[in-house]
This record gives C-alpha cells, structure tokens and sequence, in this order.
C-alpha cells in the first residue's frame, strides 16, 4: 500500500503544528501575565472544582466573621452593662447598711432612700439598654420592644424568654444576649434557700442574726414558726405541730429538719419569726423592699427592731441579686472566649485554604517562565521545519 504525500498536505501539518505552538506559547503568557494558572474551567476541570469548593468555604468563614464581630460587640456591651447593675446594687448596699445605723434620724434616712430610689432608676435603665443600632439587649426576641416597665406595683416585663443566636462556625452558634426574664425577674429571696420574718405583732427586742442550713439533705422545704412563750421556744409547723422545742437564748442557734436559725436580743412573749423557703423574686421589688425599709420612720423600738429582721433578710436577698448577675455575667465572658476561640480557629482555616486555593490556581513564576522559553523554543523550531519543507519540490530529490 503507498502513501500519498502532498506539499498542500505538508503546509497542513506544519501550519497545524505552528497553530498548537503559538496556543500553547499563548497560553504561558497569560500565566505570567495574570500569575494564574487557567483562565477557564475546562483548562483544568479539576483544579477549577477544588478552587469552586475553596472559594465557598472562605465565604463561609467570611460569613461567621461578621457573625462574630456582631457578637462580639452585643456580648460586650452586656458585659459592661450587667457589671455596671452590679456596681449599683453594691452602692444600695452600701446605703442600706449606712441607713441601719441607730444613730441616724429620719431624716437622714429619707435623704439616703432618695438616692437609693434614684439608684433604683439607674437599674431599670440599665436593663432596657439599647446597642447601636437601637436594639435592647434584655428584651429576648422582641428586640425593638422596650422589655422593662415602671408600674404601681413595681417593675413589669415585657419581653419574652428567647434569646436570638448567629452561627460562628459548621455546627456552632452563639447566643447574642440573655432574656431579662432570666437576667433580672426570675430570682430567689433570702439568701437564694432560705428566707426569714418577724412577726408584725412583735413587741420585744429580738431580730434575726443569722440563718443557713446544717444539713440541707433533711430539709423538707416546708414553712415554719420560731414561737417564744416563758423563755422557751417552740418551732411550729404549718399545722401548729410541734417540731422542736427548748430553752431560749439571745445567739445560741435554734436547729430543726437540717436548718439553723439564730436569734439576738430579749423577745416578749407572743413573739414569732418565720423561716421557709426562698420565694421568686424580681432585683426590681429586692431594691425596692430596701428603700421602703430605710423611708420608714416614726417606728417604735419594736418596729424598728422588726424592721432589722426584715433588713436582714432584704440584703440577703440583695446579696443573692448581686451573685446571679455576677453568674449571668460569668456566662457572658465564657461566650466571649469562645467566640475568640472560635475566631482563632476561623482564621487559621483561612489561611490553610487560602494557601491551599493558591497553590490550585496560581502559577509557578519559576516553571512558566522555563515553560515559556521552550515553548518559544518549539515554536522557532515549527517555524523553522515549515519553511524549510515550503522551500522542497520533487526535483530536490531527482538530482
């Protein structure tokens, strides 16, 4: 079988040839030129569909960046806040415990329950705080509802108990503030288990000192009378049964069902105290206890010695609001760290994939330059080849 060779069909083959040479010599420019390794999809299917996944992961980061940012700011700003509400229930402290001293006069003390009302009024402001786009921190998810409410009967809220929440990452979300049904109504009087009173009709000189469990496993959560009759006491049930019972003395410690409750002064017969369990009580109605107590005045020894039972349990109850928003504010700083840990974590994926995605899609200055030197190399030989076979005829080959 022969084989017929043209010079139509040579000048093809070699025009073919110089063809693929310039694509390809076309091709190594534009690496340099843009320092990236296809322009297309379809001149590398595979590295273009890794860099397709690359490029959506690092908008994802980019996404739980701003997430994080935004939650940063919010946490922050309810962190400052809760730790400026602790800084004023510290102050009321303060005032209450200067207001409890038998030398000052009425006035005196009407002069420091106005300060503590004005101290009340900080708080309520602080818990309607607003960010800097208007939203209020403690509303739950009714962010442009004011949550908290002055009323005759003390401080409503309006919000609700949810909290809203960003993803920080695949799989992790962070709350961006908590309810201030969890931050400043749902809390506990007493010191958080206990709480105590004296009886209104009282007329001797006895307060509570001191109340707390020995042993809260035998405590039945039941509500109890301390009764002094004759010397004696008697500790009543809700039924009038007898529980406990015994001779009375100012500072020695009543003890029954695992709690401890102990008494100073000289009673009068008939005199009664309560012990029971810690009732839900808001930080507002705390604060507010306290300023009635300290506005009281033209009391009788009696009254005012009731009045330090009551004062008692009130900065117990002070004492129990201020560790909760020290605990809610505990809760704040551990999200923060997380999200910072999270952030940490964002940005070292980042630049893995960032070094990743570039060694997908950016060329080697050093392998496309020597790439272009044998390209153009190739292609002076094409070039060269072509014009030599162009120049040939039979009779080159008939001498």
């Amino acid at each position: 079988m022969s084989i017929r060779v043209t010079s139509a069909g040579m000048a093809e083959q070699g025009i073919a040839v110089m063809q693929a040479q310039m694509q390809a010599l076309s091709k190594v420019q534009t690496q340099l030129a843009t320092g990236q390794r296809f322009q297309r999809a379809g001149e590398d299917p595979v590295a273009a569909g890794q860099s397709l996944n690359i490029e959506k992961a690092l908008a994802d980061i980019g996404r739980w960046k701003s997430n994080i940012g935004s939650a940063n700011d919010r946490l922050s700003l309810e962190e400052t806040t809760l730790a400026s509400s602790v800084a004023t229930l510290d102050r009321v402290r303060q005032l209450a415990l200067q207001a409890n001293s038998d030398t000052l006069s009425d006035s005196d003390r009407a002069s420091i329950a106005k300060e503590m009302k004005e101290r009340l009024s900080e708080l309520v402001a602080q818990a309607n705080t607003r960010d800097g786009q208007g939203v209020y921190l403690f509303s739950g998810s009714r962010s442009d509802s004011r949550p908290f409410e002055r009323t005759a009967g003390g401080v409503r809220y309006q919000g609700d108990t949810l909290s809203a929440s960003l993803p920080i990452g695949s799989n992790r979300n962070v709350a961006l503030s908590d309810n201030g049904q969890d931050v400043f109504m749902t809390l506990a009087s007493g010191d958080g288990r206990l709480t105590v009173g004296a009886g209104t009709a009282n007329k001797g000189l006895a307060s509570v000192q001191d109340v707390h469990f020995t042993d809260a496993s035998q405590w039945d959560g039941g509500r109890y009378r301390v009764r002094i009759d004759d010397g004696q006491y008697s500790v009543l049930d809700a039924n009038d049964g007898v529980v406990a019972g015994g001779r009375y003395e100012s500072q020695v410690a009543i003890q029954f069902r695992g709690a401890s409750i102990t008494l100073v002064g000289e009673p009068s017969d008939g005199d009664e105290f309560t012990l029971g369990p810690s009732r839900q009580q808001d930080v507002f109605s705390t604060v507010q206890n306290l300023v009635d107590l300290v506005s009281s005045g033209g009391r009788s020894p009696a009254q005012r010695t009731q009045d330090q039972t009551r004062m008692f349990d009130a900065l117990k109850s002070l004492d129990t609001a201020i560790d909760h928003l020290g605990n809610v504010r505990g809760g704040v700083g551990a999200r923060l760290n997380a999200i910072e840990d999270a952030e940490a974590q964002l940005d070292t994926r980042s630049t893995q994939l960032q070094e990743r995605l570039a060694g997908l899609r950016e060329a080697d200055y050093i392998e496309t330059a020597a790439r272009l030197s044998q390209t153009e190399t190739a292609l002076q030989a094409a070039q060269q080849s072509y014009l030599k076979v162009q120049g040939l005829s039979l009779f080159d080959y008939m001498k």
